[in-house]
């Protein structure tokens, strides 16, 4: 029997090739706003001191996120303080005033130095350009007298919704709070680390992959879902296995990693046949989805001829549509794949 690497991760490519803005892995990326949240501030100190403050960073995106050159103030400059170092993706950054005693038994990220206002304060948080990225502009919530937190609801609402804010209801060693953890009322999954939960290795086995968070709490035992899934490192994972064969069926074909794997396999003499189609003409984006797709089908088209296994493509989408790229002189303006048929390419 033929071992092949039957790609029951073509829903998930689906998935990803869908949200291309998501990134995954931990690649140390540039922010864009709302990657990286004020989730939480004890402004009122701790049950050991007023003085013991802190602030913790949320970063809400599946990649590292490097704030070397970031700032974080007051809007009446007390504190002001210059971050450094990286956040992992889905992970936390805690400033401690003063000294890396402010929490008790966790380590600071940054040690900072200037006092909050118990009123009439506001932060912002800035990237190194400049560009703000979140902020908080009044003390919604938290509790002077039982030394309670304010804690983020929801990393990915705004820090001026008064809403958005609570008073932390789980307990820590200072007070009501949650330094370097999931606040004890979050909305919406702020766990980024990968879960692969429910994985056969079986032959004709069919594994199905999310690469955005997922709720497990009504999944029967044995079938919770596999979720933050870095699905391009997962799909070349699973492509690199193939020892006989690959069928390979996408809705789009436009990740070179995914392309190379293919193309360094049929080298092996591994037979690949692979079938793709494409968003339509309304898709806002389907120009430049085109292109990347075309580039990445001509490049496999070029590479079946030297190969050693059999390589064949079928592809049936209005992306085989030849268009021609006025705005861009270099590139070619008529040789183009057939348009609204199916193209069998074999060596």
């Amino acid at each position: 029997m033929k071992n092949t690497a039957r790609l029951s991760l073509i829903f998930a490519l689906i998935i990803s090739i869908m949200a291309p803005g998501i990134e995954t892995g931990e690649t140390v990326h540039a922010a864009t706003t709302s990657t990286i949240a004020i989730n939480e501030i004890a402004w009122m100190g701790t049950s050991y001191s007023y003085n013991s403050e802190w602030i913790e960073l949320h970063n809400t995106t599946n990649s590292a996120v490097d704030v070397s050159g970031w700032t974080l103030s007051a809007v009446d400059n007390s504190p002001a303080i210059s971050l450094s170092g990286t956040i992992a993706a889905g992970g936390y950054y805690l400033l401690e005033r003063t000294s890396d005693s402010s929490v008790p038994g966790i380590a600071a990220d940054l040690i900072y130095t200037g006092s909050l206002e118990n009123s009439d304060e506001a932060l912002e948080l800035r990237d190194s350009s400049g560009a703000l990225i979140d902020s908080a502009d009044a003390w919604y919530a938290g509790d002077n007298t039982a030394k309670a937190t304010m804690e983020r609801v929801d990393p990915l609402v705004a820090g001026t919704e008064a809403t958005n804010w609570v008073d932390s209801a789980k307990t820590y060693d200072g007070g009501n709070g949650t330094p370097r953890a999931v606040n004890s009322k979050v909305k919406g999954c702020t766990d980024k680390t990968e879960q692969l939960n429910n994985v056969s290795e079986v032959e004709g086995a069919i594994n199905v992959y999310f690469n955005k968070c997922a709720d497990t709490t009504y999944a029967s035992s044995g079938n919770e879902a596999n979720y933050n899934v870095n699905l391009e490192t997962r799909l070349i994972n699973r492509l690199n296995q193939a020892t006989t064969s690959i069928d390979f069926a996408t809705y789009e074909i436009n990740l070179p990693g995914i392309v190379d794997a293919l193309i360094a396999k049929a080298a092996e003499g591994i037979d690949v046949r692979v079938i793709a189609d494409a968003k339509d003409a309304t898709d806002p984006n389907y120009v430049e989805r085109f292109k990347t797709m075309r580039l990445q089908v001509e490049k496999m088209v070029r590479d079946r001829t030297a190969k050693l296994g059999q390589w064949m493509i079928f592809m049936y989408s209005l992306i085989l549509r030849c268009l021609r790229w006025k705005t861009v002189p270099q590139e070619r303006t008529s040789a183009c794949l057939p348009h609204r048929k199916i193209s069998r390419f074999k060596p």
